[in-house]
């Protein structure tokens, strides 16, 4: 079950924000997982957010969401949020990186 008091803690001016949806995602993901890993370009898509065309427009939409993330309880206050970028080994996007600690 999802945690309420952290979730609603991301709350950005009255409406659902991207750190709520990514919070949302990583709980589900992290669940039964230890690390979980995507690019920008699939976070973007899966969240429903509008597609950029320069990997740095990407970074700079998603990162605040990320910062506000880490160290956030999951899984029933069990575990946290642990969560970074990489630049991918292409060089052509970011990769989010997520852990459960």
């Amino acid at each position: 079950s999802l945690m309420m008091d952290p979730y609603l803690s991301l709350k950005d001016q009255g409406r659902k924000g991207v750190s709520q949806l990514l919070y949302t995602m990583l709980d589900y993901e992290l669940s039964t997982k230890e690390k979980f890993n995507i690019s920008l370009v699939n976070l973007s898509s899966r969240l429903g957010l509008a597609q950029y065309q320069y990997k740095s427009d990407r970074k700079r939409k998603l990162e605040p969401a990320i910062k506000k993330l880490k160290g956030k309880q999951i899984l029933g206050g069990k575990k946290k949020i642990d969560c970074s970028l990489s630049e991918s080994e292409d060089g052509e996007d970011w990769i989010l990186i997520a852990r459960r600690t």
